[in-house]
């Protein structure tokens, strides 16, 4: 009534006759609706949040059993992530330091637990509770990359790695050993003219060399290294590692991807492109095989069993029907396979030369191993059986991985609550998996010393205080690939070149992740080139028995190494025979 009679007073005193009742009335009545609904959005929001608090109140209870950061009310520890992708990397490797073994991080409302302790990671790695990664699915979902084994899980994950494991048998990897060699000889006459001690930045020249390396191998396919497609997928990885990084950044990640679903499409069409268009190149090669009536067997053992390729064997079983894969689902894999190979090895082979060139007596005992095995024979291609003498090289590779692992820090949903030691990992959260230098297993957990990794010293530690390539029913498919493409690879550019330092060790401890990890001041040393077997430094590291064994070696791969040089220039198109002598 109080309205009416302020509208009454109002209007006589204005001198107005008019009758506000009805307009005043219909204003009551909108705002008795906008009330109610209000009221009615409470409820909703009230019951909404009940229920997600009761549903999340098993997962909240065990984290807080958890010693960790709490951070801030609703971003958590979001806010200490932002800036750049070293203060990011920082904060983590301090806290995941400082709290170990275990350490909870709030992102929002995304719990991630670290776990470092040996006995705590192989308890996880082991488990099937905790083998997908649907944080990265979501992100590569909205670039419609399909499905591959770094982002599967359950039934779909188990058919799909049975069906995939066959082709990284070491019956398989053994043939493509002469494929590491040759890019890795096109490396080592590239640097050629730097080879005077100039100061170059190898990362790019490493990514590009090993990017081809997986063209020829796992797709079976030599890629024109002036493919407009190919140079749009190097930019697009490059955008896509930026995006990922921020999703994993963001409180609200499902928001976010929601957010930003039309920058993640538009930024992973060449992602998608590019192995899409080397499955078609490939189907289209097997079928015009099949059609000539010729074999696309492309790789065969001398027992004469039948030893396929990644690509082909997926190819070759889909063209004949006996195919466990769609060709939609091998499409996605090969995203995801391409991705993987392109991510891993190029750093670990990297960081490797960077360390040798500030540890030259290390790098001194390297070469010893390789003359011992070549002889001063620079352009002897490596065996099979030559890698499996590199037990030196294998010993720097693995100590350059736990120093700077390719992958700093593995993520896995957990889709049921796993019992550690101390604690029981909660469902619904993401477990990070990480190998610490830790000082319970090391003696002076940040120095380079690749007797770490001999074996007197590894039988004496917990086997998982380091896993690179993960163990369990998650391992890498393409360890052991990984280790021969770096051995190849190493071992030539040791055999050329004396490695020298550009700035301070120091500076290596200055890293950023995009996925892998690499130095924020780049990958930047300088070359030598080693002449007539000269040795890398002044005082002979090679007594007179190893000398003769070396030259003994070179003699008697002579014939070896011209036949594998026939072999790489038939495979090129060229002829190394004198213009009359052909026949």
């Amino acid at each position: 009534m109080g309205v009416f009679a302020f509208a009454r007073y109002s209007s006589a005193a204005l001198g107005y006759q008019c009758d506000l009742e009805p307009a005043v009335k219909k204003v009551l009545i909108h705002c008795s609706t906008m009330l109610t609904t209000v009221w009615l959005v409470i409820i909703v929001c009230a019951f909404w949040i009940m229920r997600y608090c009761w549903k999340r109140r098993r997962l909240w209870y065990l984290a807080s059993k958890i010693p960790g950061l709490s951070g801030y009310p609703i971003v958590g520890s979001a806010l200490d992530l932002t800036g750049t992708n070293e203060k990011c990397l920082k904060f983590l490797r301090t806290h995941l330091k400082k709290y170990y073994p275990t350490v909870k991080i709030w992102v929002g409302s995304w719990l991630w637990v670290a776990v470092s302790d040996p006995d705590d990671v192989e308890t996880v790695i082991k488990s099937t509770k905790c083998l997908g990664r649907k944080f990265l699915k979501d992100v590569l979902d909205h670039g419609r990359a399909g499905d591959g084994l770094i982002t599967l899980s359950g039934d779909k994950w188990t058919y799909h790695r049975k069906e995939i494991m066959p082709t990284f048998k070491l019956s398989v990897l053994k043939n493509y050993i002469s494929i590491f060699q040759k890019y890795s000889f096109e490396l080592v006459n590239k640097w050629s003219s730097d080879a005077n001690g100039k100061e170059m930045d190898i990362f790019n020249v490493i990514c590009y060399y090993n990017l081809h390396m997986v063209f020829s191998t796992i797709m079976g396919v030599d890629i024109d290294s002036n493919n407009k497609k190919l140079n749009k997928y190097l930019i697009s990885i490059h955008n896509l590692k930026k995006l990922i990084i921020d999703f994993l950044r963001n409180p609200c990640p499902k928001f976010h991807s929601l957010l930003y679903a039309k920058k993640i499409k538009n930024n992973t069409k060449d992602f998608v492109d590019f192995p899409n268009f080397v499955v078609s190149e490939k189907i289209s090669s097997v079928k015009n095989k099949m059609i000539e009536n010729r074999s696309n067997k492309e790789y065969e053992s001398q027992s004469g069993n039948i030893k396929l390729g990644y690509l082909d064997h997926l190819v070759e079983s889909l063209l004949s029907g006996s195919s466990v894969l769609s060709e939609e689902e091998i499409r996605g894999e090969t995203v995801s396979t391409m991705f993987a190979g392109f991510e891993t090895t190029a750093p670990g082979s990297s960081f490797a030369l960077m360390l040798l060139a500030f540890h030259p007596d290390i790098q001194d005992r390297a070469f010893q191993e390789l003359v011992d095995i070549f002889g001063y024979d620079k352009m002897q291609p490596a065996t099979f059986e030559d890698l499996k003498e590199m037990t030196y090289l294998e010993q720097i590779i693995n100590e350059t991985l736990r120093l700077y692992p390719s992958i700093p820090i593995t993520m896995r949903d957990v889709e049921e609550e796993i019992p550690i030691k101390n604690y029981i990992i909660p469902a619904d959260c993401t477990i990070m998996i990480n190998f610490l230098r830790n000082p319970k297993y090391f003696t002076d957990p940040d120095k380079f010393d690749p007797d770490n990794f001999s074996p007197e010293k590894k039988s004496t530690r917990h086997p998982f205080v380091f896993k690179p390539f993960s163990d369990g029913p998650r391992i890498c498919v393409g360890a052991k690939y990984a280790m021969l493409q770096m051995k190849v690879l190493l071992s030539t550019i040791l055999r050329y070149y004396k490695i020298l330092p550009v700035g301070k060790l120091e500076d290596l401890e200055r890293l950023e992740s995009t996925i892998s990890i690499i130095p924020v001041l780049g990958v930047k040393l300088q070359v030598k080139a080693i002449l007539n077997g000269a040795i890398l430094t002044q005082t002979p590291l090679v007594n007179s028995d190893t000398r003769a064994r070396a030259l003994t070696s070179t003699l008697q791969r002579s014939t070896q190494q011209t036949e594998w040089i026939f072999r790489l220039t038939s495979c090129s198109g060229l002829d190394p025979r004198p213009a009359g002598n052909k026949e």
